[in-house]
């Protein structure tokens, strides 16, 4: 296949692709309904709970390497860094065959420079299943 330039090469217009795209398909969740879900749900508190034992776990099993990522100490990290409320989702794994909820905090630090995210997987019962720090 050829560019537009005539090169050997993959590319589309940004626009075009999008455009052709746009078949209206209604999505089955009300967003009123799933803001009032996060809201009584308490699903960032949740997970907040979640991050700060993953954290302090790390610390004690590799300072380290906590070090190296976070660029501080366990007390600096939880006294001086910043903790957004990112995403909360609803997902699910074809492969699995499973219905996840995904709730993401974004960590900053003193300079509100992005130093990871961290997200819950849980369970339609809320119940936590999985936790990553990418």
């Amino acid at each position: 296949m050829h560019n537009e330039n005539g090169k050997e090469g993959w590319q589309m217009k940004t626009k075009q692709s999008i455009s052709e795209c746009q078949e209206k398909i209604a999505v089955p969740i009300d967003p009123e309904q799933f803001q009032q879900f996060i809201d009584k749900s308490g699903i960032f508190e949740k997970t907040r709970v979640c991050m700060h034992k993953y954290l302090k776990n790390w610390y004690e099993d590799d300072a380290g390497a906590f070090v190296d990522c976070m660029r501080a100490d366990l007390d600096t990290v939880l006294s001086t860094y910043h903790f957004y409320d990112n995403n909360v989702s609803i997902a699910k794994d074809l492969e699995r065959e499973t219905d996840y909820i995904n709730c993401w905090i974004r960590i900053t630090d003193e300079e509100d420079d992005i130093c990871c995210d961290y997200r819950t997987l849980y369970d339609y019962n809320l119940i936590p299943f999985d936790d990553t720090l990418s």
